[in-house]
């Protein structure tokens, strides 16, 4: 058993997600899915889900949807919704619902080295992915979508017992290839963001 931070772990990929420079092209083309509307994407199940958005400063309301995943499969695209009060002009966007957008996609790779409660052991674990952010501009309000999907490259890797702090001779350096199947599919989930004024 492993010592897990899901808190620490959000602010690290929201603070890692809003500094990057994307370096990979991203597609975009709306598609406009109904409440409880359900697809597949890279062989998982998601379903449309809808939330209330209220902007700041204003009466204005919206309808927000997104995919969700239909089944808590660990491999699935994972996505949250934050709104930020500002009053920040968006640079080159493009349209996303009628509303200003910017859009990034990129891969990154954490690595860690944990401790094993079980056997006070230590372990290597790096794991890739693909992450995009999304934001659009409503009113005075951004909202900022991150969306991210995550694939294992070495798991639970026990180091050496002479050498518990290094794990470079332990690394799998043929499993760390680009996550380029994770790069689709996250490019391809956010054509789905949709925003409807309702008011």
């Amino acid at each position: 058993m492993k010592k897990i931070i899901p808190g620490a772990l959000i602010f690290l990929l929201s603070m890692t997600v809003a500094n990057a420079q994307s370096v990979h092209a991203v597609t975009f083309l709306q598609k406009n899915l109904s409440a409880g509307a359900k697809i597949t994407l890279g062989g998982q199940k998601y379903a449309m889900v809808f939330v209330p958005v209220a902007d700041f400063g204003s009466s204005n309301r919206y309808a927000v949807g997104f995919l969700t995943p239909e089944e808590g499969d660990p491999s699935a695209i994972f996505a949250y919704l934050e709104t930020e009060h500002t009053n920040e002009t968006l640079s080159n966007p493009v349209t996303i619902s009628g509303f200003p957008g910017v859009i990034q996609v990129f891969d990154h790779r954490t690595y860690s080295i944990t401790t094993n409660f079980l056997t006070t052991k230590n372990e290597l674990d790096v794991v890739a992915g693909a992450t995009s952010l999304v934001r659009v501009k409503i009113g005075a309000t951004m909202l900022n979508f991150f969306v991210s999907i995550p694939t294992e490259q070495q798991t639970a890797t026990p180091l050496a017992d002479a050498n518990q702090y290094s794990a470079v001779g332990k690394a799998d350096w043929s499993k760390y290839i680009d996550p380029l199947t994770q790069i689709t599919a996250v490019d391809n989930y956010i054509d789905y963001i949709r925003i409807i004024k309702i008011n």
